[in-house]
């Protein structure tokens, strides 16, 4: 299962904007945005634009563990 969650980075922890389901000990992915500039979170405007565009969840992970592979 893949989902989007807004969360926010408060105290040292990261705290879920909405109730999410997940098993203890899941492993997660967390992508940090950049803050300085306002983010526009109204993202529902986009829905379908990048269809047949964007890769997959799981090429994005696949690429993401490459990376991370790299930098040691």
């Amino acid at each position: 299962m893949y989902k989007t969650i807004e969360a926010v980075y408060q105290q040292g922890e990261i705290v879920p904007l909405e109730q999410i389901n997940v098993k203890e000990k899941s492993k997660l992915l967390i992508v940090v945005l950049d803050d300085e500039k306002k983010q526009d979170t109204n993202w529902k405007h986009l829905r379908g634009k990048y269809k047949n565009k964007l890769i997959s969840v799981d090429e994005f992970i696949a690429n993401k563990q490459s990376e991370k592979h790299l930098e040691r």
